[in-house]
């Protein structure tokens, strides 16, 4: 292919400056822009790649450089030094194992808050996962995840209860580095112990893709190497902040600056829609789009999508559902296991166990939950409760094991926006739950809302479908004071089922009825 001007640019830059950081907006090419770049050199290249799978594509591409990622990397040079297994390497521990291996008892924090011996076990488990995925060398209260029922404890009682957790953390951490403790250490643990050894990678210039999302850990690693270092990402597309990623363009200091603005993957008009997006957020450059290519901007009820894409699992579960029941055979983008460990919380929580996915974490039981989910800030979870209110946790679970294992068996794609990232479709629908109240009301905290609608956006190659009321709150084209008409987001949940032609939830559709008989019959039979 000819390069663009674009392009020659970056590969001047690279031949000049140690330090060279490429914004690359959705689509830009930047793969394409790298291999360029090494093209240009004989010397030893690194190309750092977000995951096994892009790395693997990526390596049928560059013909003189390593393609890898951080983890491999770290697992070679921690089974050349250390006596582990295999399994104390990679392997995983439940909560309720890991309580039990350390006789943790409840953590009675203040006369309101209480944690469960797994509740208390998954505290100072994600206590070591953050310390992992930071930069620093020992464990410190810092680390301690910001749950809202410890957050909302005195200044006193709160800094006490993070140091208590610190405390145990650490030790924690020193039970998994030792090769005959049974806790493993895990991908981050590794990667983790390979950072602390300060190593010297043996290259001349490394290339660090999707950069915008790259844990501190990482980061203080390749800076510390003698060689060249390429950043290349977009920082529009940062949308892992709550795994404290950061975006390694704006942390590192000087070098020099390129920008990919010409997307390939979709047309003028998804182009300019994007780029509104992007001026909200203070981008000032124009997103233009690929001249060869028309791509529509549908309202949502219409097109034929290939993939659906929300923003919360919820929604997910809805979609799911709706396509079951219209006749469809969808597959869940990135697996069923969030969606399933959700469902076995809600009956755990039914039951007065403590639940452990993300979203549930910390209820003492179901009725919380339900009155959380009645309140702003507890938005989030008002389509999830709803779904099982009206269908039941058996029967979403049954519905949720009928799903694809696979693309290919499947005749569309559903999953939220951060399991999208790195993904292209011909034809994309967008659920409305995208549009939160921090982005209604124009809040200093929507912007990472509004990003992840850029990344969902712009995965669509030929046509987006998205409803036009939406559209225009995110691109500027209509005030948030103009919002008050547009519809709530958990009316994502029964607009998915009137989209794809399937009864409403009252009463209760055949298809469900089905589902839920099944389980019913399961559970009598355990």
């Amino acid at each position: 292919m000819t390069p663009t001007d674009e392009q020659r640019a970056a590969t001047e830059a690279f031949q000049h400056n140690r330090l060279l950081k490429i914004t690359a907006f959705a689509g830009a090419g930047k793969t394409t822009t790298l291999q360029l770049l090494a093209e240009t050199s004989s010397e030893r290249g690194l190309y750092l790649a977000f995951n096994r799978q892009i790395a693997v594509h990526a390596q049928k591409r560059f013909k003189t450089v390593d393609c890898r990622t951080t983890h491999s990397l770290a697992w070679r040079a921690i089974q050349a030094k250390r006596d582990y297994s295999v399994e104390k390497m990679q392997g995983k521990m439940s909560p309720a194992a890991l309580a039990d291996l350390l006789k943790l008892e409840d953590f009675k924090i203040s006369a309101n808050v209480t944690f469960t011996p797994i509740q208390h076990a998954h505290l100072l488990a994600r206590t070591v996962a953050r310390f992992c995925q930071s930069a620093d060398d020992e464990v410190c209260p810092g680390h301690v995840p910001h749950y809202q029922r410890i957050e909302k404890l005195p200044p006193a009682l709160l800094a006490s209860t993070r140091q208590y957790a610190a405390e145990r953390a650490a030790d924690l951490w020193n039970r998994m580095t030792h090769p005959e403790d049974p806790i493993a250490l895990g991908h981050d643990g590794y990667l983790k112990l390979w950072a602390l050894g300060k190593p010297r990678l043996p290259f001349d210039y490394v290339l660090l893709d999707e950069a915008q999302d790259t844990n501190p850990v990482i980061l203080e690693t390749l800076r510390a190497q003698d060689c060249r270092l390429v950043v290349v990402g977009d920082p529009w597309q940062m949308i892992y902040e709550f795994r404290n990623a950061l975006n390694a363009m704006k942390a590192l200091k000087g070098g020099a600056n390129t920008y990919l603005t010409q997307s390939f993957r979709f047309g003028d008009a998804l182009a300019s829609e994007a780029s509104k997006v992007l001026s909200t957020l203070g981008e000032r450059k124009t997103l233009r789009g690929n001249p060869a290519l028309t791509t529509e901007i549908l309202p949502e009820e219409e097109g034929a999508p290939d993939c659906v894409l929300a923003r919360t699992n919820a929604s997910v579960m809805a979609e799911t559902i709706a396509a079951l029941a219209a006749g469809k055979s969808p597959y869940i983008l990135g697996g069923t296991f969030d969606l399933k460990r959700m469902l076995i919380d809600v009956t755990a929580l039914k039951s007065g166990r403590a639940a452990m996915s993300p979203d549930l974490f910390g209820f003492k039981d179901w009725d919380t939950v339900t009155g959380f989910a009645g309140s702003e800030e507890g938005q989030d979870l008002t389509a999830f409760v709803k779904l099982v209110s009206e269908h039941g946790e058996d029967a979403l679970t049954q519905a949720i094991a009928n799903t694809a294992a696979s693309p290919g068996q499947a005749q569309i794609t559903i999953g939220t926006a951060h399991k999208a990232k790195g993904c292209e479709w011909n034809s994309v629908r967008l659920c409305r739950d995208f549009l939160t109240q921090p982005v209604l009301t124009r809040k200093s905290s929507a912007d990472p809302e509004i990003r992840l609608f850029y990344v969902a956006m712009t995965r669509a190659k030929r046509a987006l479908s998205v409803d036009p009321e939406m559209m225009a709150i995110f691109t500027g084209d209509r005030s948030s004071t103009d919002a008050s008409s547009v519809p709530p987001p958990q009316t994502c949940a029964s607009h998915a089922s009137t989209h794809t032609g399937a009864p409403k939830p009252e009463p209760k559709p055949d298809f469900m009825n089905t589902l839920f008989n099944k389980a019913a019959r399961r559970r009598a039979n355990e």
